[in-house]
């Protein structure tokens, strides 16, 4: 049985904004040198103190790393109780503390593309930077590891939605992936599957020649062979009359 359960939590926000609360008592103001050391175990998990010291002070000599990081330590300790844990020689969020991207991430596990798909999940993948304005390296692989598996799971949330012949939810899934990422083809794809299946031919050529035209303007190339064996036996259908 898990003894936390009924304990107060805390809440660490790390997706549109760096917060953390307090159990009933609200936000908590906390460094930036603490923050980072926060996030950092929220979104890689447990780690070691050199390993840490590494990535936050990175151009620090490793005496003074290990200085930062003890003193990130005490002040946590002192100010926010025991809310880092060290075992098993590493140092770990207590289990406390709740993390909206651990949330996020359980749509973005083996569950993406067994379902059941709705619009509640579809604005859960769609929304929300990782810690945003961040600009250290492990942040910016991180942030850019999230947008790809983002869009993933929005393309495999189509071909669900698809599958059960809701066409609504897969077009709002797939013209979410296209905002993500408007040069990813795969998405737009996405988009053509759904126009196509709702019989909107007109709709899925205008996809088509849209993003043709912004990569031969933006970066010079074509669309893939894949993509114009999808449209084109709709171009006929798309200026037919009948």
């Amino acid at each position: 049985m898990d003894d936390t359960a009924d304990c107060p939590r805390w809440q660490l926000h790390l997706l549109d904004r760096w917060q953390l609360l307090a159990p009933d008592e609200g936000p908590v103001d906390v460094p930036q040198r603490e923050q980072r050391l926060l996030s950092l175990l929220a979104v890689r998990g447990p780690r070691r103190r050199d390993y840490l010291a590494g990535v936050l002070w990175p151009d620090s000599d490793e005496p003074r790393a290990r200085a930062n990081l003890r003193g990130a330590l005490w002040w946590l300790h002192h100010r926010v109780g025991s809310i880092v844990t060290d075992g098993a020689g590493c140092l770990v969020l207590g289990p406390a503390v709740d993390v909206d991207l651990h949330g996020l991430r359980t749509y973005l596990g083996p569950r993406v593309g067994t379902g059941p798909v709705s619009p509640a999940v579809i604005d859960a993948l769609s929304f929300d930077d990782l810690l945003p304005g961040w600009v250290e390296p492990w942040v910016l692989e991180e942030r850019h590891l999230l947008h790809q598996l983002r869009l993933q799971a929005l393309e495999a949330s189509v071909d669900l939605a698809l599958g059960a012949g809701d066409t609504a939810t897969a077009l709002l899934a797939a013209t979410r992936a296209v905002g993500l990422d408007p040069f990813r083809e795969s998405a737009r794809r996405a988009l053509v599957r759904v126009h196509v299946q709702e019989g909107n031919y007109a709709d899925a050529v205008a996809v088509y020649d849209t993003f043709a035209d912004l990569l031969h303007r933006e970066l010079g190339i074509r669309v893939s062979d894949e993509l114009q064996r999808l449209v084109r036996p709709l171009l006929w259908s798309a200026v037919s009359p009948d």
